[in-house]
């Protein structure tokens, strides 16, 4: 299981320190952005570890909100993830401007996910 999540984790890290470092450029709806790709890639490897394959990023996003609570992940998961997905759509489609605040907090709460799935993901491996 290791190595399935080996990639996404790397990735979601990365996004989250690439959404860091817009945040101390005064990039803040680039840094929501990231956020919520780091997000993305650690629930595609929730969604892969359960058996389940979706293509688009809406695909993803509704069929990790509905394996939340079978998977047993804290039911904050889904929400975040959601409204990471909300927020994205905001600043890359609408252009909408970010404020710094929710920036950051959405910062937080994609590196909260991932970090939620990290140990999820140890959690299942230790059992295998």
């Amino acid at each position: 299981m290791r190595g399935q999540w080996a990639l996404p984790e790397e990735r979601s890290r990365d996004e989250l320190r690439a959404a860091r470092a817009l945040l101390a450029e005064d990039l803040p709806s680039q840094a929501v952005s990231h956020a919520y790709f780091a997000a993305l890639h650690a629930a595609g490897a929730v969604l892969l570890a359960l058996g389940e394959s979706q293509s688009s990023e809406v695909g993803i996003v509704t069929t990790f909100v509905q394996h939340v609570p079978e998977a047993g992940l804290d039911s904050e998961s889904g929400r975040l993830l959601r409204k990471l997905f909300e927020d994205r759509m905001d600043v890359d489609y609408a252009l909408a401007n970010a404020d710094p605040l929710d920036a950051t907090r959405a910062v937080e709460d994609a590196e909260r996910l991932v970090n939620s799935i990290a140990t999820w993901m140890a959690d299942r491996a230790a059992r295998r």
